[in-house]
């Protein structure tokens, strides 16, 4: 009588317990028939397996509702998680809370879709789960677009290497995992020479080409990375110095292989700086001795070099250099030298160049490419050569003022200068204050300068607005952007020396020569070559209708007394 009654109750239990379970899956249905038609919906049991899926479920995922109910929910797993995400994602739901997140699922052909996703629980009365619904809204393309935006953020547009942002975190994470993170960073020897010589889409497409071979050098937890122009990173975050010195004789060894670009077989020969971390090193400065190392190996001319302790002197040697180099801006050091140049035909001085000199008081005349180089990265270029532009204007003006016939005065620009935003508000305020008729001043620009065309072209023409003249110095080295030529406001086009100096012995470079001046005239364009220094030089450029030039033919660059002199022994534009 008891075991009756006993069932009796169970199956009434039983009976009610199903009902329960009926009337919130009727509701659950029920709240997704009214979610908006794009969101895709699931339920499962509390084990994951598979209840319900909406319309939209089945036409992203690409099963049918018949292969998808009494699944388990990893049908549509992607891999692409570390099981941790699901492990936290599972410990939130099974503790009776809701989860969302974004996740990677995988559609029945293969394909990968992005969902962003909530999860809520449905507990019974000991407040334990025992439904899941799941409803999601599909993210593939705004994922896509996040996804490109972080490759362009921490990769190199180029080479397609992680850059220098992303190796700087590599390194730093590293550290975070009480590693001993070893560095190598690579230059390429005469890169710069091929850059000029063949241009920089030539150079592009080696530098494409040696990224492609280093890259293979990087192991599953290593990165190869592009920092800059030439400078590529190895990093190896955990690695003995035998390792590290093995990594270098390989990458020497594949380099040795000439890269094939167009016709050209070209041999690269890598330099290579080592840095292995201590306990005591952090980031930014193992980059720095890394970056000691290399420039130690560039010195040396050396495969490969491992950073020392006293390598610190060089660097100390750099420090004092940039230090006197301040100094030397404040105690008024620099001093200006102009060289003339001259139409070739009358001998008439038609403008000079201004050219800036150091004298050390210790050291004596310090040569420009010793120091330049040092202001550009420091920065100091921008004060020198705003000096160097109120000074030669201020010059100029004094010779006008002393009856000497008024002529242009050159002044070179240097990149930082030229892409610093307010230069043409810095030339337009200096004019006025030198009191100098603005066409009586010329800015020397460089073809690598106008690599960003269109902001270039922009600078260019506010400058010829003021009413100064544009002269493209070093013609021929650089970019080589002739498509881009004719939309370049200039009045002047720069021969280099380097074509100058052999164009009287019938070599390519007179072919060269005889090339730009031909272009310079049909585009109607003045012509001056740099560099003259013989008789067979000048009657060459005659020859060819080249109208000015200025070298050490004439005279070299002078002080401002000296060339007062000079300019006696040449005729003068108003003679």
């Amino acid at each position: 009588m008891d075991n009756n009654r006993t069932k009796r109750v169970k199956s009434c239990v039983f009976r009610q317990r199903n009902m329960a379970l009926k009337s919130v899956m009727n509701k659950l249905l029920d709240i997704t028939h009214a979610l908006d038609e794009s969101s895709i919906v699931a339920i499962t049991d509390q084990a994951g397996v598979i209840q319900y899926v909406n319309k939209k479920f089945c036409e992203i995922s690409g099963f049918s509702y018949e292969e998808l109910i009494g699944q388990s929910h990893r049908i549509i797993k992607s891999g692409y998680h570390e099981p941790e995400f699901f492990q936290e994602m599972w410990q939130t739901i099974s503790q009776g809370e809701i989860w969302k997140g974004e996740i990677k699922n995988r559609a029945k052909d293969g394909s990968i879709y992005w969902v962003q996703t909530t999860i809520v629980p449905f507990l019974d009365e000991s407040r334990h789960p025992y439904q899941y619904i799941s409803i999601r809204n599909e993210i593939t393309e705004r994922k896509k677009i996040e996804e490109k935006i972080n490759f362009i953020a921490y990769h190199d547009s180029l080479t397609g290497l992680p850059n220098r942002r992303a190796f700087t975190d590599q390194l730093s994470q590293a550290f975070l995992e009480h590693k001993q993170p070893s560095v190598m960073f690579m230059d390429l020897d005469r890169f710069s020479m091929l850059n000029d010589s063949l241009g920089h889409i030539f150079g592009d497409r080696l530098l494409q080409a040696v990224a492609k071979r280093f890259r293979q050098f990087a192991a599953k937890d290593q990165i190869a990375a592009r920092l800059d122009g030439d400078k590529f990173a190895l990093l190896l975050p955990d690695a003995q110095k035998i390792e590290v010195e093995q990594k270098a004789l390989e990458i020497i060894h594949t380099f040795k292989k000439p890269f094939v670009i167009d016709e050209y077989d070209l041999h690269i020969t890598p330099l290579i700086g080592i840095v292995l971390a201590d306990d005591t090193d952090e980031t930014e400065l193992l980059l720095k001795k890394a970056d000691t190392a290399l420039f130690h190996a560039k010195e040396q001319q050396s495969p490969y070099v491992f950073y020392t302790s006293d390598m610190n002197n060089s660097a100390f040697d750099k420090l004092l250099l940039e230090n006197s180099l301040r100094k030397g801006l404040q105690r008024g050091e620099f001093v200006l030298f102009y060289q003339p140049q001259i139409d070739i035909h009358t001998r008439v001085i038609v403008g000079t160049e201004a050219l800036i000199r150091w004298k050390h008081p210790e050291r004596g005349f310090i040569s420009p490419a010793a120091f330049i180089p040092l202001a550009e990265e420091t920065g100091l270029i921008e004060e020198i050569g705003e000096w160097v532009l109120l000074t030669a204007c201020r010059q100029n003006k004094q010779w006008q003022d002393a009856g000497y016939p008024p002529m242009r005065m050159a002044v070179n620009l240097s990149s930082r200068q030229f892409r610093k935003g307010n230069l043409v508000e810095t030339v337009d305020r200096i004019l006025k204050e030198t009191k100098l008729d603005p066409q009586h001043l010329e800015l020397e620009i460089t073809e690598s300068m106008m690599m960003n065309v269109e902001p270039a072209i922009e600078t260019l023409y506010r400058l010829r607005r003021l009413g100064v003249q544009i002269s493209m110095d070093d013609f021929g080295t650089g970019y080589s952007s002739l498509n881009y030529l004719k939309k370049f406001p200039i009045n002047r086009l720069k021969i280099d020396q380097s074509f100058v100096r052999d164009i009287h012995q019938g070599t390519k470079d007179s072919a060269i020569v005889t090339t730009i001046i031909t272009m310079a005239h049909n585009l109607k364009l003045n012509v001056i070559a740099e560099g003259v220094e013989t008789e067979e030089q000048l009657s060459f450029l005659k020859s060819q209708y080249c109208k000015e030039a200025q070298g050490y033919l004439f005279t070299p660059p002078l002080p401002a007394e000296q060339i007062e002199e000079r300019m006696h022994s040449f005729k003068s534009p108003a003679q």
